[in-house]
């Protein structure tokens, strides 16, 4: 009830992605002060920051997973930095404006009465700081706009988590001891390590920020995303402004970030982050269908639905599968290796004299292995991922596990044929006959290239794809 608005003068949030997927390291960095009259007028608001003696002002910041999505977080545990903030202003400098440090109480005063006369008129009020609880304050000026200039002290932090309700928060507020002084704002740098559940760098996810509505004013709010090295922010993910059901959606609102305008905070520049190997992303919400980008409340949800990628990945996997296949091909269709194997199996062959099935077998796998080799490899590239429809109806899932089987009686054949019997011949002989071996050939053979074709039949011939489009 004492403060009527909360003036989030800078808002800085850096989330890292790990290269698991399962881990972020969140940055919050933060500048605010609390506004105790009832004032709708921004640029009012910019130079009207005050305190109440007897009501500190305070902001909380909470993560949370909706309950209808599951229990995505699984842990969060907060690290107040902000004395290290405070310690590297020539990067604070490329993110909010130059940074300059006072500790001498007349100057601070003489700042204060500069900046904000309409809170300290001719012979009215003093702005006596207790520089026992604030050594240093400090000046932030981003040109000459009022909305991005202010003078801040460190402010307290406290974690008022709640485990077992799932809900992990802190909370920020005044520490000056002494007087509250008006036009003082509170300045801190919080890092969020977020245990996940599940690996987000496959499967699109909604972050969101929910501000109370029409309470909190933002004329500097910034949202950087820094997926890990070899993964970069995908086109299809966008911005979604408003509540669930209402929401407005924009793609053209994430940008990404020249490798030049990198902040090297200390804590960025090391491993496992590493912020100069990432490809980084920011949201523009200047590009995003926002009612007031000075007042982002009055739209309560700011949300980004994050798809991630790895550009190189496709034709990375595609090159080293190409390789095995070749290698297998290769290996599958050597003549003299295919003899090798018609000679162990002679050792035990009980076929009719002068007319030798074994050899015949053999010389048709050394045509026909390497054919279903290749049928094998069309069917991996063409996954049900880049073949089948979004809407693909649940019958399908008949041709998913076609496509488990050829996988599964392909490589059988292969290792019996290609592993086994050139390994453990004799073990081998002991026990398989010439007509149970041609029996086991058959069978794996016929599995295999039933359902590998059953499956390119339905994606070439049913869906109409081609495989050129998959490589």
């Amino acid at each position: 009830m004492t403060y009527k608005k909360i003036l989030l003068r800078k808002f800085f949030y850096m989330v890292f992605i790990s290269a698991d997927g399962k881990k972020l390291d969140v940055y919050i960095a933060t500048v605010f002060g609390g506004i105790t009259q009832d004032i709708t007028e921004l640029d009012k608001i910019y130079s009207s920051v005050q305190h109440d003696p007897q009501d500190a002002c305070s902001l909380e910041f909470a993560f949370f997973t909706p309950e209808n999505d599951g229990k995505l977080i699984e842990k969060v545990s907060f690290t107040n930095l902000t004395d290290s903030f405070c310690q590297q202003p020539q990067w604070i400098g490329k993110v909010w404006g130059a940074c300059e440090s006072y500790t001498d109480q007349k100057s601070i005063a003489e700042l204060l009465k500069k900046t904000y006369p309409s809170l300290y008129p001719s012979g009215k009020g003093e702005a006596n700081i207790d520089m026992n609880a604030s050594p240093k304050i400090y000046y932030i000026k981003k040109g000459d706009k009022p909305s991005h200039i202010c003078i801040a002290d460190k402010g307290r932090y406290e974690d008022v988590s709640e485990p077992s309700r799932h809900r992990y928060a802190y909370k920020l507020y005044n520490q000056n001891k002494g007087k509250k002084i008006d036009g003082l704002e509170i300045m801190n740098w919080i890092k969020a390590d977020i245990t996940l559940s599940s690996n987000i760098l496959k499967e699109p996810v909604l972050f969101s920020v929910e501000l109370e509505q029409g309470k909190i004013i933002t004329p500097d709010f910034t949202w950087y995303f820094a997926p890990p090295a070899g993964y970069v922010v995908s086109e299809n993910s966008s911005v979604r402004i408003g509540e669930k059901g209402m929401a407005k959606e924009e793609k053209n609102a994430i940008q990404g970030v020249m490798d030049e305008t990198t902040v090297l905070f200390s804590e960025w520049d090391k491993s496992p982050l590493s912020i100069k190997e990432r490809k980084k992303s920011r949201v523009l919400f200047k590009a995003a269908p926002v009612k007031d980008i000075d007042n982002l409340s009055e739209d309560t949800v700011l949300a980004v639905a994050l798809y991630m990628t790895s550009p190189q990945e496709p034709t990375n996997r595609q090159f080293w599968i190409g390789l095995i296949i070749a290698f297998l091909l290769s290996f599958c269709s050597d003549k003299t290796r295919i003899n090798d194997y018609y000679s162990c199996l002679k050792l035990s062959c009980t076929c009719v004299e002068n007319a030798c099935f074994c050899e015949y077998v053999c010389n048709a796998l050394s045509i026909l292995s390497p054919i279903l080799l290749l049928c094998t490899f069309f069917t991996f590239i063409m996954s049900p991922q880049k073949c089948f429809p979004p809407d693909a109806p649940k019958w399908t899932v008949c041709f998913k596990v076609c496509r488990i089987c050829g996988f599964v009686f392909t490589a059988l054949l292969m290792v019996y044929v290609f592993g086994l019997w050139f390994l453990v011949p004799v073990w081998l002989i002991s026990f398989i006959s010439c007509r149970l071996n041609i029996w086991i050939l058959g069978l794996l053979f016929f599995l295999a290239a039933i359902a590998n074709i059953v499956y390119l039949i339905y994606c070439l011939g049913k869906l109409k794809r081609k495989i050129f489009n998959c490589l």
